[in-house]
């Protein structure tokens, strides 16, 4: 029998294109890091502290990382995103999306 500690799954889903992402723990607490701020550049050192839980912070390249594998799920073209912003040098950003209209008839 195995120690390895079940993960809970949350999932979202992405009105625009009738999805359904699976996110793990991990992503579900980035992602709601990120909204919490919304607006706001949240750099990778503080990502790593709050999301990750390290106090001893050797390499941020774990928040990149994870930003893509998040872009993939959320994102209609992860190459193009429109959610989740990069501040080259200082970090990343959640952007709400501006608002849309529905066309008049």
């Amino acid at each position: 029998m195995s120690n390895i500690p079940c993960r809970r799954v949350r999932r979202i889903a992405n009105t625009l294109e009738k999805r359904t992402s699976t996110l793990t723990h991990r992503d579900f607490e980035l992602l709601r890091y990120l909204a919490e701020r919304r607006g706001t550049v949240v750099s990778r050192r503080e990502l790593l502290r709050a999301v990750w839980g390290y106090s001893d912070l050797p390499d941020t390249r774990p928040v990149d990382h994870a930003i893509v594998r998040l872009r993939r799920k959320i994102e209609l073209d992860p190459h193009h995103p429109r959610f989740i912003r990069t501040v080259h040098g200082d970090g990343y950003s959640l952007i709400a999306p501006a608002a849309t209209t529905a066309p008049s008839k």
